[in-house]
């Protein structure tokens, strides 16, 4: 199992995302997996809100949340906690 780097456990983890992280922060993918580990790419929904072309959804389970990305603007859009993006 891969340990998470700099953050003790999830509630800091979480507590670290929600502080310093807002909608339209530069997503840094190589910042994001050294300070929580690799995380598993979701598949979002197409339904029309979640486009695949546009949205990438990354959850560290290290800290147990989601970050979504617009892949056309390289901006976070949004953290969820858990694997939940809508």
């Amino acid at each position: 199992m891969e340990e998470k780097k700099g953050i003790d456990n999830v509630k800091d983890g979480q507590y670290w995302v929600m502080g310093n992280i807002s909608a339209g922060t530069e997503w840094d993918y190589s910042f994001w997996e050294n300070k929580f580990g690799k995380p598993i790419k979701l598949k979002p929904d197409s339904d029309g809100m979640r486009n695949p072309n546009i949205i990438s959804i990354f959850y560290f389970k290290s800290i147990d949340m989601s970050i979504i990305v617009n892949k056309l603007t390289n901006k976070i859009t949004t953290c969820r906690i858990g694997k939940k993006y809508n």
